[in-house]
């Protein structure tokens, strides 16, 4: 069987979904995870990359994958007593089933049933936020 996802279009390449994967700017939208990573992969594309998210609410249930170069300014990352619990280690060499971004900014933007995986760094920075506490 041979892997075509990223070479063929999906059936739901349409023009308005596809206006969306090619948008780079997004200022207070609500973007509910699992449909914005499908629409991205019908379209072909496998890392959502080169975006700016402003004042934006992720919604879940999904896992963010923090590839290279994304920064994240005073973001919100959820509800959780221990930080660390947003996180999602990988114990094999990649990781199936979180949506990839790479070289995003991320600019006071909320999550709600995010989780997030990533390089090591990334990790460290998330599990050493300010707990927000079980609000």
């Amino acid at each position: 069987m041979t892997d075509t996802a990223q070479k063929t279009p999906g059936p739901a390449d349409t023009p308005a979904n596809r206006a969306i994967v090619e948008q780079t700017h997004f200022s207070k939208a609500g973007i509910w995870l699992p449909q914005y990573a499908v629409l991205h992969f019908n379209a072909g594309v496998t890392v959502i990359a080169d975006k700016v998210f402003e004042d934006c609410v992720f919604e879940g249930p999904g896992v963010m994958l923090a590839l290279e170069d994304n920064s994240f300014d005073g973001c919100n990352f959820g509800v959780a007593e221990i930080p660390s619990s947003l996180l999602w280690r990988p114990v094999g060499p990649k990781v199936v089933g979180a949506v990839p971004f790479r070289n995003c900014r991320f600019v006071r933007c909320r999550f709600a049933m995010i989780g997030f995986s990533g390089h090591e760094p990334f990790m460290d920075a998330v599990a050493g936020i300010q707990s927000r506490g079980s609000q």
